[in-house]
């Protein structure tokens, strides 16, 4: 997991947007927004998402589990949508 978290970090790094700004200026600008979302909704949330199901039916709370899992799906579909989106606008894929 290190491995690919620093491959990540060296690809974004060096990464430049279409206008030529570089990742650090991209990630603060207005078009950064969609980005954040995207980590945010489609990586950071369904993980932690998962968790709470998971605890939740380790406490054999089906019927909550089964609604966490119903609000972790619309994250990963809009997460997925955000990415579509940046890959269009930015040619990267996310």
């Amino acid at each position: 997991i290190v491995v690919v978290a620093m491959v990540v970090w060296v690809a974004l790094t060096m990464w430049e947007a279409p206008s030529g700004a570089g990742y650090a200026r991209y990630i603060w600008s207005l078009d950064g927004v969609f980005l954040w979302q995207r980590v945010l909704f489609g990586l950071l949330g369904p993980a932690v998402l998962a968790f709470l199901t998971w605890e939740t039916a380790k406490i054999r709370s089906t019927q909550s589990a089964t609604g966490i899992l119903y609000v972790d799906f619309f994250t990963v579909m809009v997460g997925e949508i955000l990415a579509k989106y940046l890959l269009l606008s930015t040619r990267v894929p996310v």
